[in-house]
């Protein structure tokens, strides 16, 4: 049987350096789900492979949009299937390896069953936002779906108006629909590792990373894109927090800093995520290959 070894786990914690020894080792490639590294005008803001690693293992997904062409979970998971199926055509394993969960949920387990929601709604949830920021939408949703405001991320405006718009639609929370899956059948296995060092390990590597952005040019590549902030694609650490120092909210300084403790709060989110797969085998650094072999039954 075919066999994908998916690579999660907190920003920083070094799964991009795992998935090429994983890559490595099984003479495969690497399917990307992070859905920040999809576009090509932010590498150093989203922290994507270096050229020498794109070199080592051909990577997919990584850089391959604009951010004027944002690409959602439901299109990224027909995507990422179809080019499994293609490299599963050469190898019989494949490493997925990235830091958005719900893109990986879309492709690996499927859809919450949540309808379409007509365009007039989405406008009217628009101007809510338009008029109130996203004050307004944190507000509205903590009093129609209080289930849901606890467990979204409220700097995330997207999910703050998916989760509106559905409510205005049906007058039911959003969460209702939730884990109600249109489940999908797969003819692969599917293991499940995650890195997650400790705490005071990830800080260290979270403030270094951060540094090395900043030395590669995080400025003079975020501060360009400030006419299209209000992107979609643009709406992630490393670059709402430059926009906002331009904005004469921050200093430079201040700006670094913010980037860091957001950064930190969405390593928080991301390892409270992977605590949900409840079949992931966590190591809290890069396992040796004999550690591998041995979780994947292949010694």
């Amino acid at each position: 049987m075919k066999h994908l070894i998916v690579v999660g786990g907190p920003t920083a914690s070094g799964k991009t350096k795992f998935a090429l020894q994983l890559a490595l080792l099984f003479k495969t490639e690497i399917i990307s789900y992070d859905s920040r590294q999809f576009y090509k005008e932010i590498p150093i803001a989203t922290a994507q492979p270096t050229e020498e690693e794109l070199a080592l293992v051909h990577h997919h997904f990584i850089g391959f949009r604009s951010i004027h062409q944002p690409l959602n979970a439901s299109d990224f998971a027909d995507l990422a299937e179809e080019r499994l199926y293609k490299i599963f055509q050469k190898s019989d394993y494949c490493i997925a390896v990235g830091g958005s969960g719900l893109y990986a949920k879309a492709w690996l387990e499927g859809f919450d069953d949540v309808p379409n929601v007509p365009l007039a709604v989405r406008n009217h949830v628009n101007s809510i936002y338009q008029m109130g920021g996203i004050v307004a939408l944190q507000s509205l949703l903590k009093e129609v779906d209080p289930v849901y405001y606890e467990k979204v991320d409220l700097s995330n405006p997207r999910r703050l108006t998916r989760a509106l718009e559905v409510f205005h639609h049906t007058g039911k929370p959003y969460s209702s629909y939730l884990n109600k899956k249109i489940k999908t059948q797969k003819n692969y296995k599917i293991t499940y590792l995650g890195l997650n060092p400790e705490r005071a390990d990830l800080h260290k590597a979270i403030e270094w990373r951060v540094g090395e952005m900043v030395k590669n040019g995080l400025f003079e590549e975020v501060e360009p894109l400030y006419l299209c902030k209000d992107l979609q694609a643009l709406q992630t650490v490393g670059c709402r927090e430059i926009f906002d120092m331009l904005d004469g909210k921050y200093t430079r300084d201040q700006c670094i800093e913010q980037i860091i403790i957001h950064t930190r709060q969405y390593a928080r989110r991301q390892i409270t995520w992977y605590n949900r797969v409840k079949e992931i085998h966590w190591f809290s650094k890069i396992p040796q290959e004999n550690e591998v072999l041995e979780v994947l039954d292949l010694r």
